[in-house]
């Protein structure tokens, strides 16, 4: 029973599984099998799950961090509870639980629910709670009725609060998109995959189907985006035959061929931001080679601040600190679309040719201010934090001298407390000094250390040392 459910499959469909397995392989001593019985398995297997969990976080876990998320499905609202924390120099990022809620998504009942959940597992989790990870929902991170404020506020010590890259940078591709073409790209969009997926004698003759595009989640507009030009011959001999209200210009899919190059490149981004291994240093990595990548493509200018006569020079497409001119735009659009754009921008009139390359610089340009923006790191009232996470590998601690390894000690003394004596206590500082003096002295340690850069792992970086530290 237990190895069944933990494939996934539901409480009846393990019923009939045990039953068949018993039946042709004749094992009689089986027994009877009954839903009530499987029920009563999956209890004992989560309270026994739950108890492995609280000898952890109570008596060898001296700090840990939660991550959660508000969902609905079959028509049952839920909190969804993640946890992770580092045991014997390795960090374990695991589901804790999917808590039902029936009442309203508010800050305040996610927030009591949590709670009350934490109080059973850790009793004393507000003393360990060091970290806080969500998307930026305003139930999840309003200034004032989030859950996050609710959690920063009731726990006596520093939590430090990430607000999740992967779902900034998305608003960022979403709010870059969405007016391209003045809202019509969108829009064609919207009306294409909604009727091309009941044209079935298309499907059948194609043997393919348009992908669904779901408005929340612009990773699915790269893939629509590669299946109409995929299949861009196809698609306009269709449309020309019938002549539907829905047919999208020749500029529309000129857009379309360069904004399926764009969003390849911000997907990317999306897969190497949603890592369960992925450190916030290296977040912040990827999102700055994103812009570095952007920047080069477009010889986009700055980051600078821009006068108001270059905000009124119509060569210029200015968003925040960058700016795209209309030429290096074009020369992306060329690039980027390959002959068939070269050949289609010479068939738009001059109007149509403006607006296309307007357009492209101005997601272009939004994209790249935008995520230049983003912070990962958020203070407890949703705003860029000032206060960064504390290094934590060996490559990055041999660069404190022992008056900051001490004040960075102090400043985490009343969680570390919780899980350690003083004498243990006193013992982390002569390890830090033992740690700087191999690195200065080893010569093949330092070499390993300095190798070490932002893509190193926990685990990796401190696999170089063994156990000894």
């Amino acid at each position: 029973i237990v190895s069944y459910v933990g494939c996934g499959i539901s409480f009846c469909q393990c019923v009939q599984i045990v039953s068949k397995t018993k039946e042709t392989l004749g094992i009689g001593n089986i027994g009877c099998i009954n839903v009530g019985k499987v029920i009563q398995y999956v209890w004992y297997l989560c309270a026994m799950n739950f108890n492995a969990f609280n000898i952890l976080l109570t008596d060898y876990v001296w700090a840990f961090s939660i991550a959660f998320d508000g969902g609905n499905k079959s028509n049952q609202s839920y909190v969804d509870v993640c946890i992770c924390f580092c045991l014997d120099c390795q960090v374990y990022n695991l589901h804790l639980i999917a808590l039902p809620i029936h009442e309203h998504h508010t800050g305040l009942n996610m927030y009591n629910l949590i709670k009350k959940f934490l109080d059973a597992l850790c009793c004393g989790w507000k003393d360990k709670l060091i970290g806080i990870s969500t998307d930026g929902a305003s139930n999840m991170t309003g200034r004032y009725q989030g859950v996050v404020t609710y959690l920063c506020n009731n726990t006596p010590h520093l939590v430090y609060c990430v607000w999740c890259g992967a779902h900034q940078l998305d608003l960022v591709v979403q709010s870059a998109t969405r007016h391209l073409l003045h809202g019509a790209f969108v829009q064609f969009v919207t009306n294409m995959t909604g009727n091309l997926q009941r044209q079935k004698n298309l499907i059948l003759e194609m043997k393919t189907k348009c992908p669904q595009f779901i408005y929340t989640q612009w990773m699915s507009m790269a893939k629509v985006l590669h299946w109409f030009n995929a299949n861009q011959i196809q698609l306009q001999q269709f449309l020309d035959e019938h002549q539907h209200s829905w047919k999208p210009p020749l500029h529309w899919w000129v857009s379309a061929i360069v904004m399926e190059q764009i969003l390849m490149r911000t997907n990317e981004g999306f897969t190497r931001l949603q890592g369960l291994t992925t450190l916030l240093s290296q977040q912040q990595q990827f999102l700055n080679e994103l812009v570095s990548d952007f920047c080069a493509d477009v010889q986009a200018i700055g980051p600078t601040k821009f006068s108001n006569e270059d905000q009124a020079n119509p060569i210029f497409v200015i968003s925040g600190k960058y700016a795209v001119t209309m030429t290096k735009a074009q020369n992306f659009i060329f690039n980027e679309g390959g002959l068939y754009c070269v050949e289609s921008f010479d068939k738009l009139s001059i109007e149509e040719r403006q607006l296309v390359t307007w357009s492209v610089a101005e997601v272009l340009v939004c994209l790249i201010d935008g995520i230049s923006n983003i912070v990962v790191e958020q203070d407890n009232l949703n705003a860029s934090s000032d206060l960064e996470t504390p290094p934590c590998l060996p490559h990055e601690l041999v660069s404190l001298n022992g008056h900051d390894f001490a004040e960075l000690l102090w400043s985490q003394r009343r969680r570390i407390v919780t899980a350690f004596n003083e004498q243990e206590l006193d013992g982390l500082q002569d390890e830090f000094q033992e740690l700087v003096c191999m690195h200065q002295r080893n010569e093949t340690i330092k070499a390993v250390l300095d190798a070490c850069t932002s893509k190193t792992s926990f685990e990796g970086g401190w696999g170089i040392l063994g156990t000894q530290f």
